[in-house]
């Protein structure tokens, strides 16, 4: 490979000099270098990398090929460092050229499942038209390997994710958009939108026993809220996923059914509603269990009569209710009760528990 000539800004950040440029993804694919962790390997010779996984490599490549979201850009710049140094040109105010020689080494600190997703893009889907693919590049100089190492540690411990409540309400913003939900479809992820909705409903119809009491994202939490959004949105997964009846409706329709379902717990149980600091019903206990029950308890009172009404969920959950000593099984303090249960693996105990004490479904053979 013959040397590379590029433009860059050179800066200097706490003694260590830096330079902001532009590589084309097929220069980057040749030049960039990781540092892979090795089993057994001295520390002069250890990396501190992982291997990358060929699934994210395949989902970069698909991104960028336009086959996940209707915009494909990678605008976040891949972080390089250049252990022994680089040639730079000034032509004025810290502006001018980087001369890459053959022989030197670059060390992707950053970027590496970026890189190497354009890299199978490129050799495995056959696009060569992404060699030309430019991209934003951050190259330190004269950082030894411990530096480096600990750059990466920095960007991959102290950068926060999004959180996935507002993840979930950019979501919903997408999927306004057709390109943008058919993307969601082939994710998976489109249950999110219709869970966020229907989160949404519960939270704003005054007649709801859920009337302001989800705090959303970005909100200061008041003393009316019991759950955050991303709790009640997540535990919503069984009701708006999947293939049954309760996922082709309209999410008004799911919002009023499950209004009606949380109104029937609510007339079983009073107190359990009246003092929600007191009960886990609607906490994380109650929401991912319930919510696990409510297809099961939907489809009882479908078969009771045409309209599916709060006396119809009253009568399925009845015998729940009257089996677990009402309220007091949803009591805080109840080490034997609902509140024992508080993970995942927990909650799904919890739902089959309840799920035992409801009546059998019919079935005409």
């Amino acid at each position: 490979m013959s040397n590379l000539k590029v433009p860059a800004i050179r800066m200097n950040q706490d003694g260590v000099k830096l330079y902001l440029t532009r590589m084309y993804a097929k220069d980057l694919v040749k030049l960039g270098k990781v540092d892979y962790w090795k089993p057994g390997a001295s520390d002069s010779k250890q990396g501190y990398q992982r291997e990358p996984k060929p699934s994210r490599l395949r989902r970069v490549a698909r991104f960028i090929l336009g086959k996940l979201y209707p915009v494909n850009i990678l605008p976040t710049a891949i972080l390089l460092n250049s252990r022994e140094g680089l040639s730079f040109h000034e032509e004025e105010d810290d502006l001018g050229f980087i001369t890459i020689h053959s022989d030197d080494e670059l060390w992707i600190v950053d970027g590496q499942h970026r890189v190497g997703g354009l890299k199978y893009a490129i050799e495995e889907m056959e696009a060569a038209k992404l060699g030309d693919f430019p991209l934003p590049v951050v190259i330190t100089e004269k950082l030894d390997k411990y530096a480096e190492m600990m750059q990466f540690f920095i960007v991959n411990t102290e950068q926060k994710k999004i959180r996935t409540d507002l993840a979930n309400r950019l979501l919903q913003q997408q999927a306004k958009n057709t390109e943008g939900f058919k993307s969601l479809l082939e994710q998976g992820v489109e249950w999110k939108v219709r869970a966020t909705a229907v989160t949404d409903r519960l939270n704003v119809t005054k007649t709801s026993i859920w009337a302001g009491k989800i705090q959303a994202p970005n909100q200061k939490k008041t003393s009316n809220q019991v759950v955050k959004e991303i709790s009640f949105t997540t535990s919503l997964r069984p009701v708006v996923a999947g293939t049954s009846l309760l996922s082709k409706l309209h999410v008004d329709q799911v919002a009023e059914l499950l209004g009606r379902y949380w109104q029937a717990l609510a007339d079983l149980m009073p107190d359990a509603f009246k003092n929600p600091d007191r009960y886990v019903i609607q906490k994380t206990p109650g929401i991912f269990s319930l919510h696990s029950v409510f297809p099961l308890a939907f489809e009882l009172a479908r078969q009771q009569g045409e309209v599916v009404d709060v006396q119809s969920f009253v009568e399925i959950l009845r015998p729940m209710v009257e089996a677990d000593d009402g309220a007091e099984f949803w009591e805080r303090d109840n080490d034997d009760g609902a509140s024992q249960y508080g993970s995942m693996k927990g909650f799904r105990i919890l739902a089959n528990h309840v799920e035992n004490s409801l009546p059998k479904v019919k079935v005409n053979l």
